[in-house]
């Protein structure tokens, strides 16, 4: 499948990948916010490349220590509770779209693929997803540039960092391949 192909499609999640999606891809940094935080600095600044955070708890932490992430994907909850305070930062231009949770929709491929063309033009984008921002991970991993580096937090047990390199593409295309098309 060409890669443009993706955008014209949404694609539900099966029961046979979710046990491969929830295991972290890419560098696990264990511990508390004190304790990964350096780990994170060390790998992340100084900043070479596109930084894109997905997740609440993640992206503030990130961006309250001046990390200053490229592009963030929110959608107001942890562990599917909403949070105390949602991601607002008037540095990052907002884009809104709508995935239910196991799904990624035809809008948000769409919204990812737009934001990378904003983000070319040297603004940081926030995409707030209403339903759940877990998946974006997979159209990140095929749209944006090799070298970017995706943060998104691993419940109960720290961050984890995704270059994004020719293999973590293949990787994302075969899951994606592996999903449900489903033709609106």
């Amino acid at each position: 499948m060409k890669l443009m192909d993706f955008e014209s499609y949404s694609y539900q999640l099966t029961t046979k990948l979710r046990p491969i999606l929830a295991k972290p891809k890419g560098i696990l940094i264990e511990g508390s916010i004190e304790e990964t935080l350096p780990i994170l600095k060390s790998k992340l600044l100084p900043k070479e490349g596109l930084i894109i955070c997905v997740g609440d708890v993640i992206t503030n932490i990130l961006v309250d220590n001046n990390f200053n992430p490229d592009l963030v994907i929110t959608d107001g909850k942890t562990k599917r509770e909403l949070i105390e305070h949602p991601f607002q930062n008037l540095k990052y231009m907002s884009m809104k779209t709508k995935s239910p949770a196991g799904i990624i929709t035809k809008n948000a491929w769409t919204t990812i693929k737009k934001s990378l063309s904003q983000l070319i033009e040297g603004q940081s984008i926030h995409i707030e997803v209403e339903g759940e921002e877990d998946l974006m991970v997979l159209p990140l991993i095929i749209e944006f540039p090799i070298g970017a580096k995706i943060v998104y937090g691993q419940p109960n047990k720290g961050a984890v960092i995704r270059e994004i390199n020719q293999n973590s593409k293949d990787d994302s295309i075969s899951i994606i391949n592996q999903m449900i098309k489903i033709i609106s």
